[in-house]
């Protein structure tokens, strides 16, 4: 019932990820590199900053969820 709906949601997911990374990019934040965009889901936005506790309390406050895996 919800696969008819599955690339439109991970088009989505994609499109966000990208808005993060433009939306970021000043910043000394290191994204997950993309390898193969056809079969990225973004089910994950991964990336890597020395700041770490402070960039989660940022996003956090934005009601942005995080998340340390």
């Amino acid at each position: 019932r919800l696969l008819p709906y599955l690339d439109s949601w991970n088009a989505r997911r994609r499109d966000i990820v990208e808005h993060y990374r433009s939306a970021l990019q000043p910043y000394p934040i290191k994204f997950q590199s993309i390898d193969n965009a056809e079969h990225y889901t973004a089910h994950l936005c991964t990336v890597r900053i020395a700041e770490r506790q402070l960039f989660m309390n940022s996003l956090q406050n934005a009601r942005i969820g995080t998340d340390i895996h």
